[in-house]
Formats: structure tokens, sequence, C-alpha cells
């Protein structure tokens, strides 16, 4: 019994998130020739430096600097700028943005999501790369099961299906019936490492997520719609984080009108009194 006790890993989500994430930085870094190490250190450091301040500042428990990990790789997979600066700077922000942007005592925008966004509208060498991810057939099939084990240990999967079922429905309406096209036309737009990284990762983050089944359907749903019209009306490479931004603040108005249970990254935790500071993400 004790044995169980001590063991804990992979009882945290985060920790196959963080498994999965490195292995496709790694990935990335071995076979597509990403060899931009310095961004990657200089993200890895103002990510965990700002959560171990803001940590210490309100006294927020030692195994939040997971999520901090798992803010810095997803911001090596997605991010991408000309300056040590604005890599710094987005780690900073997307970190600190959890302790400052909050509502009923949880944050309200994705990390990652926070910092690219900011630097992508504020500084003028930011950009998201869909391209680098290439359009390998195996690679997206290797993403989506690593991905789905993830997603089943943190309940979220629902979010991604609707998101990817609305995308996938109207991609088909438009490319396929439309215009008559090759179907294979259609699923080239799906075998992108960034769309899958997005679907399966970002959209998911159980803390900023709906709380309920039906919120998270409908708030994938509409992420999907708005990635739709944002691509081929918009002509926006970078349409789904734009989307995710619209969609963010409206997960308010769902859980207002949807009533589900606060999600906690560790089961225990849950039957922790009311006066006990929750973990951050």
């Amino acid at each position: 019994m004790e044995s169980k006790n001590n063991f804990r890993l992979f009882k945290d989500a985060r920790d196959f998130q963080i498994l999965w994430l490195s292995i496709f930085l790694l990935y990335g870094v071995w076979n597509l020739q990403w060899d931009n190490y310095a961004s990657y250190g200089v993200l890895f450091l103002s990510c965990l430096t700002t959560q171990v301040f803001g940590s210490f500042l309100l006294n927020i428990p030692r195994s939040s600097i997971k999520s901090a990990v798992i803010t810095a790789l997803g911001l090596c997979l997605l991010f991408s700028a000309n300056s040590l600066w604005t890599y710094a700077l987005c780690g900073v922000l997307a970190i600190a943005s959890k302790f400052v942007i909050r509502l009923n005592g949880k944050h309200i925008f994705n990390p990652s999501l926070f910092g690219i966004v900011f630097c992508l509208l504020f500084t003028n060498d930011a950009w998201v790369s869909p391209g680098k991810w290439g359009n390998e057939y195996l690679m997206v099939v290797f993403f989506i099961a690593c991905a789905l084990l993830v997603l089943l240990k943190v309940g979220r999967i629902d979010t991604s299906l609707s998101f990817l079922g609305t995308l996938m429905a109207l991609e088909f309406f438009r490319t396929c019936i439309y215009f008559n096209d090759n179907i294979w036309v259609f699923l080239q737009k799906f075998s992108s490492g960034t769309i899958l990284l997005f679907a399966f990762f970002m959209i998911t983050d159980p803390m900023t997520t709906p709380r309920s089944f039906k919120g998270r359907l409908i708030y994938g749903s509409i992420i999907g719609g708005c990635t739709f019209y944002l691509t081929n009306w918009m002509q926006a490479y970078d349409a789904p984080i734009w989307a995710l931004t619209i969609a963010t603040p409206i997960t308010i108005l769902i859980n207002t009108i949807f009533k589900g249970v606060q999600f906690n990254w560790l089961p225990e935790h849950m039957n922790l009194s009311i006066n006990s500071k929750n973990e951050m993400k």
C-alpha cells in the first residue's frame, strides 16, 4: 500500500503530456532539422523561472512546475520569432497570465495561447509556422495515437472530436462537394502536425475548457466553425490560434449555463477542504 501511494509516475496526466510533447520536439529536432536550440533554452528558462517565482509568492505546490514544462514544450512546438527577447517575453507572459488573469479561482486563458497571441499582436517578429511540421502521414497516425492516451487520461477528448468533427465536416462540404476536389486535397489539410497539436493539446487544456460535457461539445464546435471561417474567408494561416482566442471568453458563459465540476490534475486533491489552496496549472 505504501509503494502505491509513493509511486505517482503517470498518475498525473501532466506526466503523459510532458512525455509526448518531448517526443514531438525530439522528432522535430532529429527528423525535421529544427535547430533553434537557443530559443528552446530561453523558453524553458523564462517559463520555469516565472512559475517558480509565482508559486513562491502565492505558496503554490511544487508539482505546478509540471504545467510550466508543458507550456514551454508547447511554445517550442508552435511559436517562432526572430529575437530571443521575444521568446523570453512569450514565456514570461504565458506563465504570468495564470497568476494575473483569473476568475473564480482559475485562470481564463490557456497560458501558451496568451503568450503567443500577445507576441503576435504587439511584436513585429513573431509568428506561428504550420509548414514546419511537413505532411508525413505516419507521423500523423503516431501523433493522434499518443494524443489520445493523454486525452483519455484527462477526459477532454470530447473537445478535440467536436472541434475536428465540425471543421472536417465544413471543409469536406466546401472542398469535395462545393468545389468537387479530390478527397486527397481534403485529407491533406488535416495532415499537418500543427493542426493536430492544436486539436489534441492546446484546446483541451482542462483548466480552461468548459466543465461540462455539453459545454465542451459546444466549445469545440465554436472553435471549429471559427477556424473554418478564418481559414477560408480571412486567409489566416494561423486561424486555429485566433479561433481559440475568440472562443475562450465564451467559456465563462458556457460554464454559467451548463454546470460542471472543476477539474483537478490529481484526483486526491478533490477532497481537500475549501480553504486549501488550489493548484494552478
